[in-house]
């Protein structure tokens, strides 16, 4: 028996001759463990990432397109291997995009820009992207480890952090039925001294009693001279 290879399009038998292996094995190289195409980013000024996709020959800017966000990106583009011999319009880019995923840190959306560069007259076709960063510093990696990795995947940690702000929130009324302190409760910093100022302080003198009798000891007051006599229950010697 002789297998035959058929091309579904036509019905027709495909010739051997037409397969391309030396093409095949530059896509392939280009070609991650998940199927997907091989970016390249590195900073080449302090304030701008540059990021290099190989797409295959012949591809136009009507079939790419990037979406650029505060800290996202969204690329559409032909990737290097096509499934299940998928066929790509001349003028719409893929329904899929190459890329999604979070930056891992911001940009400036205005200023961020891509173009294709053809290079050895056709025979190599990149899409590169620049990424003005906002606020500068040094990157460690391009994609944020730990990050989202589609952009509907917003949707599905907004509601996560809502869920566990009501739970939170739930507890802290718990707590506060039950007499015990939540967290809005409690006063931000240190707790306070038990008193303020000197601890030996010398305490105030009561008020004066207007009411009160004089003070003056019994006897008569003289142009500054005090003459004292003795009380009248005095018993004399």
């Amino acid at each position: 028996m002789v297998w035959k290879e058929i091309d579904i399009r036509t019905g027709k038998e495909k010739l051997r001759t037409t397969v391309d292996y030396g093409s095949w094995e530059e896509m392939s190289a280009n070609i991650d463990e998940d199927g997907n195409n091989k970016y390249e980013w590195k900073q080449g000024d302090y304030d701008v990432i540059s990021m290099r996709i190989m797409i295959p020959k012949g591809t136009k800017s009507k079939q790419c397109r990037v979406d650029f966000s505060r800290n996202w990106i969204k690329i559409w583009a032909p990737a290097m291997i096509r499934h299940n011999n998928e066929i790509m319009p001349d003028d719409v880019p893929p329904v899929k995009p190459l890329y999604d995923f979070q930056l891992y840190g911001a940009v400036d959306t205005e200023l961020c820009d891509w173009q294709i560069e053809r290079l050895y007259g056709g025979v190599e076709v990149y899409l590169v992207i620049e990424l003005k960063k906002s606020p500068v510093y040094n990157w460690p990696t391009l994609h944020r480890e730990n990050g989202l990795q589609k952009e509907e995947h917003r949707k599905i940690v907004a509601e996560r952090e809502r869920r566990e702000a009501a739970e939170k929130e739930g507890l802290n009324k718990t707590a506060s039925k039950a007499g015990m302190p939540v967290n809005y409760q409690k006063p931000a910093g240190p707790p306070r001294p038990p008193s303020f100022g000197p601890k030996n302080a010398k305490p105030k003198p009561p008020p004066l009693d207007p009411n009160a009798p004089p003070t003056r000891p019994p006897g008569s007051y003289e142009r500054g001279r005090i003459i004292v006599s003795e009380a009248p229950d005095s018993d004399e010697d």
